[in-house]
């Protein structure tokens, strides 16, 4: 069984222990610098979801992204919250410690990824001013609620413009 409780995933995992800040408005720049290392960051943590060989990269990335880089059926899919253990009365002793025991593993995988998941959205709001994230900030919790792929999106899209001069000097 897989246990997750209380991992600091950043300083363990984490390649970026610490993101790149960003000063004053995001730029294409700036922001494609975070995604790279929430990129790497997430893909330091193994698991075995969407294929298992890219760690926890589809938390960042949106499904067309994930479906560049592993052209097979294996999709990332986060597990859903699953609920309170229910033992049916009419399960043998076995089935009992077998329902037990698939629940304690689903619910340890679910903990696991939301813990990755709330480091690499910690590394977002370190990086970033408030003011540029405020709009996604759950007033009640202080936190992102978004995933991370629509917070990337929200940025790139308000941010992430890419000037003329930048064109020109990419060619």
């Amino acid at each position: 069984m897989r246990f997750s409780a209380n991992i600091d995933y950043a300083s363990l995992y984490f390649k970026y222990k610490s993101p790149s800040p960003i000063s004053g408005q995001p730029t294409y720049k700036s922001l494609k610098r975070l995604k790279t290392e929430l990129r790497a960051n997430a893909s330091s943590v193994d698991t075995d979801l969407g294929g298992g060989d890219h760690g926890y990269l589809g938390l960042v990335l949106s499904d067309v992204e994930y479906m560049r880089i592993i052209p097979t059926p294996a999709a990332f899919v986060a597990p859903n919250f699953p609920g309170a253990l229910v033992i049916d009365p009419a399960f043998t002793a076995i089935q009992a410690v077998q329902a037990r025991e698939t629940h304690a593993e689903d619910m340890a995988l679910y903990r696991e990824c939301k813990n990755v998941e709330k480091a690499l959205l910690r590394h977002i709001q370190t990086a970033v001013e408030d003011k540029y994230l405020e709009f996604m900030v759950d007033d009640d919790t202080g936190l992102i609620e978004d995933d991370i792929p629509t917070v990337l999106a929200y940025l790139f899209f308000n941010y992430g413009k890419v000037t003329s001069l930048e064109v020109k000097e990419q060619e």
